[in-house]
């Protein structure tokens, strides 16, 4: 069963992971800069946090999971709950269950690596 599933895809799969990670980097940069003026300034540090994260591939499980917590946060207590939320939203989970692909810094850390074992000459 190892062999027929990836931890991090590569090829196709691999880059439409990639460019799920930037499109959701790219969303949440834009909800940032559209709305500046919130209650809790630390809710600002946090998104730029998750950008990063998801820009680079980095703990990309956990930034999806609290980019998803934040958007839920946004249109339940500010109550913008609209359908590009939605997406955002599910896009966000999708993310953090499916991983984060074969160009991540995740994937570079934690894959798999090709350890090949030399014969010695004889003596």
């Amino acid at each position: 069963m190892q062999r027929l599933l990836s931890r991090f895809p590569d090829a196709l799969p691999g880059a439409g992971l990639f460019i799920l990670r930037f499109s959701l980097a790219g969303s949440a940069a834009g909800l940032a800069l559209a709305e500046p003026q919130v209650e809790h300034p630390i809710l600002l540090v946090a998104l730029a946090g998750i950008v990063i994260s998801l820009s680079l591939g980095l703990g990309t499980s956990f930034g999806a999971s609290a980019l998803c917590l934040l958007l839920a946060y946004e249109g339940l207590h500010q109550g913008h709950w609209t359908l590009p939320l939605w997406g955002l939203v599910g896009a966000s989970v999708s993310l953090a269950l499916i991983g984060p692909g074969a160009w991540s810094v995740d994937a570079a850390v934690y894959g798999r690596r090709k350890i090949s074992v030399r014969r010695r000459p004889p003596e």
